[in-house]
């Protein structure tokens, strides 16, 4: 994610990354105005859980934010990491 914000070539790349995320948001918080910033609030969460992995900090870190944001819809088919397998700090 980080690297393809560096690469001056990646416009289709990015354009379709955006297409991802903006989709990901609609569907998974159904207010339109809110569905950005709580995606971006959760991949914050995820990547600072991660960074912080094995410390008390890292799971405060989940469990503050899964208490501060809205219940989303279920999981969503095919996607992967939707799932409690492969999610949170310990992931692969």
């Amino acid at each position: 994610m980080s690297t393809m914000a560096r690469e001056p070539t990646a416009g289709e790349v990015r354009e379709t990354y955006a297409a991802g995320v903006q989709e990901f948001a609609a569907w998974l918080f159904t207010d339109a105005d809110d569905s950005l910033p709580m995606v971006a609030t959760l991949v914050g969460a995820i990547l600072l859980a991660r960074a912080t992995a094995g410390t008390e900090l890292s799971e405060k870190i989940l469990e503050s934010t899964h208490k501060a944001l809205p219940t989303p819809h279920g999981p969503r088919p095919g996607l992967l990491g939707t799932g409690a397998a492969g999610v949170g700090p310990n992931a692969p």
